[in-house]
């Protein structure tokens, strides 16, 4: 494997549930080791409570706050800070204060692009049965919301 540089400006960038999702380092590019991907999230945007079955994910955040849950812990985590979030554990996040959260996640094995492109594509009209099914295939699954 050869080194490789990546330009946060050039990357594959895909826009998914309010976010933007940047892939600075992808599965072919560390022959499987791990992906790192760069999220910028307005304040609000929030990924509810969910597990991963394959890989681990380590957040670094650069910019903003973000709040990651933790199997019910509740984490504040400001620019400079890292989270470490293995597989098998529920765990959310959600970009809070007033402006945009700017962090790079690290998930370990590679895994996450392919999913990142499917969601990207999905309209509006397609619904959270779409997202669910996309995310499945890639071995996350969300906690079951409350209905109020």
């Amino acid at each position: 494997m050869l080194a490789t540089k990546v330009s946060h400006a050039t990357a594959d960038s895909y826009p998914v549930m309010g976010t933007d999702t940047a892939f600075l380092l992808t599965s072919a590019e560390t022959g499987g080791a791990f992906t790192l991907y760069r999220v910028t999230a307005v304040p609000g945007s929030i990924v509810p409570t969910h597990t991963h079955a394959h890989e681990d994910e380590t957040f670094m955040v650069h910019a903003g706050q973000l709040q990651i849950i933790v199997q019910g812990e509740v984490i504040m985590a400001s620019p400079g800070d890292v989270v470490f979030g293995p597989r098998g554990i529920p765990h959310s996040w959600e970009s809070v204060g007033e402006v945009p959260a700017v962090f790079d996640v690290m998930t370990t094995p590679s895994a996450m692009e392919t999913m990142f492109r499917e969601l990207s594509v999905l309209g509006p009209g397609d619904g959270m049965e779409a997202v669910l099914e996309v995310c499945a295939r890639a071995g996350i699954h969300f906690a079951p919301i409350a209905q109020s």
